[in-house]
């Protein structure tokens, strides 16, 4: 119902479990669009919520669940990510996983910087082999914690999508 709303209009629908993304030209994808849109997701008892609703224009910050989505060649990791996870993944091997957090000024707890590590070792391969051959090197990471190997067949398994 809302890909044939979104193919009428003539704007390109995509969706990530509850957020929904139209890509069109300006005049296609305005006010009005998201109008009819909340009109036909209330018949199906749902709604848009006001707060969560963005319009991204060409040449502004484009972003769709967390990733930069503005270059055409494919979605990454923004940089500001990036910054944080080198420079957490740094402390952690340079001071130990737990005195990494008392030394950084923004900490990340070790089991979520553990999959932060792993997300981006998918999301952007380039970037993400080396963070995580780095994390992994750190002795006190967390043991239990599955191995790169284990983390890429888990990923696998759910069609998790890898290097876009």
């Amino acid at each position: 119902m809302i890909s044939d709303f979104a193919k009428v209009e003539g704007v390109a629908y995509t969706r990530y479990v509850d957020d929904l993304t139209f890509s069109g030209a300006v005049d296609l994808v305005n006010d009005d669009f998201l109008a009819e849109l909340d009109q036909r997701l209330g018949g199906l008892g749902w709604r848009v919520n006001s707060k969560k609703t963005r319009f991204m224009r060409r040449g502004k910050p484009q972003f769709v669940t967390g990733l930069y989505v503005g270059d055409s060649a494919s979605p990454h990791i923004p940089r500001q990510m990036k910054r944080l996870l080198r420079r957490e993944v740094y402390f952690a091997s340079k001071f130990g996983v737990r005195s990494a957090r008392r030394m950084s000024p923004t900490p990340i707890e070790p089991d979520r910087l553990h999959g932060w590590v792993h997300y981006a070792a998918h999301v952007d391969p380039v970037f993400g082999a080396r963070l995580r051959a780095m994390w992994n090197e750190i002795p006190t990471r967390h043991p239990e914690q599955p191995s790169s190997r284990e983390w890429d067949r888990i990923l696998e398994e759910i069609n998790f999508p890898t290097g876009w």
